[in-house]
Parts: C-alpha cells; structure tokens; sequence
C-alpha cells in the first residue's frame, strides 16, 4: 500500500468493486505468422509449389493444375535442379538411312580385349561389315597396334578384288581409326560416334552380339576349351555370310554380294571329329596313315580344312580328311540310355550286356566261413617246332600268384537320410540288410539283367573299368534276374541295398 501503484482497476457491481482481468498483449497464431512469411514475395509462386511437391515433372504437374486450381503452372520456368538430379540420355530414333550399293558405307570396330588368350595368342579381333550387302569380314589380332595396317590392307582389298571404292568409313573415337591424311588422300569420309554412344554404330554393334552368341553356341556344344574361340568366331563369321538375313528379304550376305548362291554341301560341324592322312614323307611303311582330329573350321584362299592334332598338339592344313560328325573328342562318355531296355522281358541279350563297358561286377571277399582254397594255375609248355634239336631246352611260363582276396569292410552301409521320403523302385518295400546286392553307382537308371550269373563268371566282362561295384553277400543258383539302381552323378557314394 505504501508504493501507491495501481494494481488493477474495478467496476462497481450491486455495491461491489469487481476488478477486472489485465490486458495481455495479442500474440498472432504461429500458423497465421506460417502463412504471413509465404505470402512474402521472394519465391515465385509456379517455384513454390513445386519445391513443395519435391521437383515433379511438367507432365505431373499440368495435372495437378486440373485438380487444384490455386496452384498455378508456367511451362516457361525452368528448374535447374531437375536437370542436374533426372536428366537421362535422350532416345534413339529408328535408322532408316540405307546405303545405295556395296562398300558406299562401311562399319568398323574392335572387340576385346579377351581375358583367356588364343592359342596364337590373339585378344582382339577387327569387324569391318558392308552395309548394303552387310558382309562381314573378320581379322585376328594381338594387340590394337594391327588395325590401321589391316585397315589399309582392306581398302587396297576392296580396290583390287570388287573394283570398288570405299566412300564412307563409320568408327568408333578410338585413336587407331584416326587417320585422317590417309582418308583426305583417298577421298573416304571418315565418321565417329560420340563418345559412350555405341548406339550411332549400331551396326557393327548387333554384328558383334550375333558373333559372341553363335560362337558360344559352338564352343558349348563341342565342349571345347575358351582357348578355341578364335577359331570359333572364325567360323561363325564364315557361317553367317552364308544364312539368311530379315534385313535382305531372306537373302544372304554371300549372294547379295557375289550374286550367285553359297555352297552349303562342304559345311562341317564344328569341333567334330576327324582323321586326316599323314604325310608321306613324314611316316613309313608302318607307321599309321591317318591321325586323330578336330575340326576348326576353313582356311581362306585353301581348298583344305583346319585340324587340330589330339595327340601332337599341332594345327595343320589338310584336303585328306574323313568327318565323324556326331563324335566330339573333349565330350566325355555319355550315359547310355535305357529307355529303350524292356524290363518285362525274361532274357537279356549277351551283345547288350557287352555294350555297358562302364561297369564292372566284384564279387564279395570270401567270410572265414565260406574261405575257398586257390589251386595253382597249371603251367602250359610252349611245344617245340619239328625242326628242334632234341638237346634243346623247352621254354615253360612261370607259375602264376593267386590273386590276394579283396578287402570289403564290414561296416552295414545305410541309404542316406535325406532320401528316405523317396521310393527308389526297390524289390520290397523294406529291403533286408542281411542279404541282397549291394550297388553302388552315379547314374538313375533301373535295369533287368537276366542271367546276371553268367556274366558274373564271365572274365572279359569282370575285367571292365572300375566304376561300379557290385556285392554278392548270397547268391542263389536259382537266381535269373536281378534289379539294378543306379544312382544319380550328384551322389558320389550312395550305396543302396536290394534285397533277393
């Protein structure tokens, strides 16, 4: 009371003094000042929403416009930030330009390098293609440092054997093409794609892919090593000159430029097998006459076919050579097809048997109770001519050893585990341990083989490679057939038990 300052201020009201609530200063809503500070024209309105809706493009926002009419669009504005975060290489139209006659237009360009070398040593190979008559022509090289002298060579080519003359050369940037006083002086247009623009040399480009895709074709189905693909590509570039093209109404690249049709009577399938004569003055009278062969293709300008030597590692030249065109040495064996085998049939051919060279029966080693005594082999006397003298001696074999008995081990062997929800086509549903044939081998396939002891016994058929095991723990005489499982080549060592 003593400071005298005044406190508040009241009203009377039925005799009362009613003091009445202080003033406080209006603060504004934080989203009126939200709104006041956006209604600041520093930002274009077109600029706002658009950062607003996070840089759409003009297609997006034209129909947003139509749903929202207060958001205005101004195709003319241009957002430098869409250009540097979404711009994109531009689409490439459709060729249609199409020279006039062969050699006006010519593609050219290098592939590789090639990680696995040739066997000659080459990486790189040049592709020159026509394109009227889109022929190609292929060079072999070992580095890039070859190609302006092959390209040179081809100019002097085209002059001398088609009486041509190259008008416009199409390349890539690559500074081996860069020759530019050369072409001033032959009068050849020299024209290059931009840079990382394979597409403006599409041409040789597709050429390059059908290339590589006919060439791995070869090599997988031959079975041939990545070394070979020189002689490959070789190959499908002769190939392809000769086969219909779309591009040429269903005419090949050889007949449209030689005008007369290529001769498919001499085509050899690639990687075959062959034999080709020996020379004669490389062999005598005894010597063999022929040698075992690849075939790797057609040398140009020789009427004779490239061979590859299995036994000395020798590529050769030769016009001597008989074709096994459904033989290819770097295949392995393949499985024999028992497709064809009749299970219901009680007999089984002798000569079939002899065809399954790849398996190899054993019998068990002997138990303790069932030991076989082993006699020694007699030993045969060479009989001596009419014209030995009677104090000659006469020569006699040695006394063959017994073989030693094979040691089996004793261990039950199971089926696996994960195969236990599998029925494998056995005799019983639970086949027995304590007696059966017990088989061991890499294929599926199921057979009956009738008179099985027979063969057994048979010793040009025991002594066959040693790829299967087979073990008789009881045999009976009365046995005529048997069931053989053989298991699939992603099991190493699955042994299945079948019981008699």
């Amino acid at each position: 009371m003593t400071t005298l300052r005044m406190i508040g201020r009241a009203n009377v009201q039925n005799c009362l003094y009613v003091l009445s609530q202080p003033t406080k200063p209006q603060v504004p809503n934080q989203h009126i000042i939200n709104s006041i500070i956006a209604k600041i024209p520093t930002v274009p309105f077109f600029d706002l929403w658009h950062f607003r809706l996070g840089h759409p493009s003009i297609i997006v926002l034209q129909n947003i416009c139509k749903h929202f009419p207060f958001i205005k669009f101004d195709s003319m504005k241009v957002c430098d930030y869409c250009h540097l975060a979404k711009q994109s290489k531009l689409p490439f139209p459709p060729g249609f330009h199409k020279s006039c006659a062969p050699f006006d237009l010519i593609h050219m360009d290098i592939w590789g390098p090639l990680a696995i070398s040739s066997i000659q040593d080459h990486k790189y190979f040049l592709t020159v293609v026509d394109d009227f008559t889109r022929h190609t022509w292929l060079f072999l090289m070992k580095s890039k440092h070859e190609t302006r002298i092959l390209v040179k060579n081809f100019i002097t080519l085209v002059q001398t054997q088609f009486n041509k003359r190259i008008k416009i050369l199409r390349t890539d940037n690559g500074l081996e093409f860069s020759m530019s006083s050369f072409y001033q002086d032959l009068g050849i247009i020299h024209q290059t794609s931009c840079v990382e623009t394979p597409q403006q040399n599409a041409v040789i480009e597709r050429k390059h892919r059908h290339i590589l895709n006919v060439t791995r074709s070869l090599l997988f189905h031959s079975k041939l090593p990545k070394s070979f693909w020189s002689f490959a590509v070789n190959h499908v570039v002769f190939l392809i000159n000769r086969l219909p093209s779309p591009v040429l109404n269903q005419l090949s690249h050889f007949q449209l430029l030689y005008n007369t049709k290529p001769n498919l009577n001499d085509l050899i399938v690639f990687g075959s097998l062959c034999f080709a004569s020996t020379l004669q003055q490389h062999r005598t009278k005894l010597d063999p006459r022929a040698k075992k062969c690849l075939f790797l293709g057609f040398k140009p300008g020789t009427k004779g076919y490239i061979v590859f030597d299995l036994q000395n590692k020798e590529i050769s030249i030769s016009r001597n050579v008989i074709f096994y065109e459904h033989i290819f040495p770097f295949i392995p064996d393949k499985v024999p097809d028992f497709s064809s085998l009749d299970l219901s049939s009680d007999n089984t051919s002798h000569s079939y048997i002899d065809s399954l060279d790849f398996l190899t029966f054993h019998k068990p080693a002997p138990t303790p109770q069932q030991q076989i005594s082993h006699e020694p082999s007699p030993t045969y006397q060479v009989p001596s001519p009419s014209h030995t003298m009677p104090n000659q001696s006469v020569t006699t074999s040695p006394q063959q050893q017994p073989p030693l008995p094979l040691i089996r081990s004793q261990r039950i062997p199971f089926p696996p585990t994960y195969l236990k929800d599998f029925h494998c086509n056995f005799l019983t549903s639970s086949p027995q341990l304590s007696k059966g044939w017990v088989v061991s081998y890499k294929f599926v396939e199921i057979a009956v083989l009738s008179n099985l002891q027979n063969y057994l016994t048979d010793a040009d058929f025991m002594g066959k490679n040693q790829q299967i095991a087979v073990v008789v723990t009881n045999l009976h005489d009365a046995l005529s057939s048997i069931l053989l499982v053989f298991v699939s080549p992603i099991a190493e060592a699955y042994i299945w038990v079948l019981s008699l």
